[in-house]
């Protein structure tokens, strides 16, 4: 159960834990929704939460936004943004974790944004390569992490992004893995994790 859901129109919602002055952002991929598909989401802000003490929030993901609208992500970090403000933190730190569509949304603008670590699995670079090299260059904070499995469409432009010359950027090809992480559910569910190391 989330401690507070907002509802911001007919395709767009927020739910999370409360916790500390970190806060974890989660973005599924498109279609998806705050808790996901068997509440995974869910499932991951609670042990993120329960492990770390951190704030969590999950947003849904609309269906009928272009990938190539920028829309989207600063809408959500307006969200973050006013959530810290009327909870008083001053001082916060904010980590974003990304699933497909929603990973991509981050890899394009998280250079321009309050994101200090990233952790983006699976983006669909194919959808907007330039965006993603340019995401990648221009990332100066603590880190950004992309994971993309052998087996997904994206494994051979992941290859590329790899030689960003960004030290603060790393590509990690995970072996037998797909777009959807069929048969992987608890590496998927554990990957969120690598944001606190």
């Amino acid at each position: 159960m989330f401690d507070f859901i907002v509802n911001k129109g007919e395709h767009r919602q927020y739910a999370g834990l409360y916790g500390s002055q970190t806060i974890v952002f989660i973005k599924p991929g498109r279609g998806g929704t705050a808790a996901g598909r068997d509440d995974k989401y869910l499932k991951i802000a609670q042990n993120l939460r329960q492990k770390f003490g951190c704030t969590v929030i999950c947003s849904s993901n609309l269906f009928d936004v272009p990938v190539t609208d920028h829309l989207p992500f600063t809408g959500d970090m307006l969200f973050v943004e006013r959530f810290v403000m009327e909870r008083g933190l001053d001082d916060f730190d904010l980590y974003y974790f990304g699933n497909s569509d929603g990973a991509l949304r981050c890899l394009r603008q998280c250079w321009s944004s309050k994101v200090q670590r990233a952790l983006l699995l699976n983006p669909p670079l194919g959808l907007d390569m330039p965006g993603a090299i340019n995401g990648v260059k221009n990332f100066i904070d603590q880190s950004m992490r992309i994971v993309v499995g052998s087996l997904d469409p994206s494994a051979s432009l992941a290859r590329l992004l790899a030689q960003s010359g960004n030290p603060r950027v790393s590509v990690e090809i995970l072996d037998g893995v797909d777009h959807d992480f069929t048969g992987a559910q608890d590496l998927f569910a554990s990957l969120p994790e690598r944001l606190f190391s």
